[in-house]
């Protein structure tokens, strides 16, 4: 291939593989040589950055699963908060000091 394989890669750029003269090329490295994707997708794939991009999709899907937790969390909270006061409600219709107590009837003379 031309001169677009240095070997070893680069780090945290994109992706190289490896072509039958062992060097490291990217894919358009490879599109430009070949014509075509067949040859990129046969390649086998440097293992440094194999490994970067595996760990790079755990940290992405991470951050997305802890980002819909905490967009979730305040509606959760909300919810909790307003089934107390409902049942407390129900409990305790003039909101006395036993609001949270687990008793059926209120002593309380508001």
């Amino acid at each position: 291939m031309g001169d677009g394989g240095e070997g070893g890669g680069e780090e945290g750029g994109e992706e190289r593989r490896y072509d039958y003269d062992g060097e490291l090329y990217s894919r358009q490295d490879f599109i430009a040589e070949y014509g075509g994707t067949l040859e990129w997708e046969q390649a086998r794939r440097d293992p440094l950055w194999a490994a970067a991009a595996v760990e790079a999709a755990q940290l992405a899907a991470k951050a997305t699963a802890e980002a819909q937790v905490a967009d979730a969390l305040p509606a959760a909270q909300a919810a909790t908060q307003a089934a107390t006061r409902a049942a407390t409600a129900r409990r305790h219709p003039r909101l006395c000091l036993h609001a949270f107590e687990a008793v059926t009837t209120c002593t309380c003379n508001f």
